[in-house]
């Protein structure tokens, strides 16, 4: 049984070299402080897991989110919803 307190490593977690295209989304929540980043993946309806092997982020201290591709990857389009500005 998982401690509720236990956090999972996903640092060798590898994409599905199958998959040839996927979607991430990242959505923030300032106003929620205990979870405020929700990250899906997903190609052809399908999701895929563990997200991080398809992508990661960097969150500053002024609650800017950098998105970045998993290991081996690249992305070929950016989408932002929202304020902000998207950087390729």
């Amino acid at each position: 049984m998982r401690s509720e307190g236990t956090i999972r490593d996903y640092s060798n977690a590898r994409p599905d070299k199958a998959i040839r295209a996927y979607r991430v989304e990242m959505h923030i929540n300032a106003g929620l402080r205990d979870l405020p980043i929700r990250v899906s993946v997903s190609s052809s309806g399908k999701e895929l897991r563990p997200w991080q092997a398809y992508a990661s982020y960097f969150l500053t201290g002024g609650w800017v989110l950098y998105g970045n591709c998993g290991k081996g990857l690249s992305s070929i389009a950016y989408t932002e919803v929202g304020g902000g500005s998207v950087t390729p």
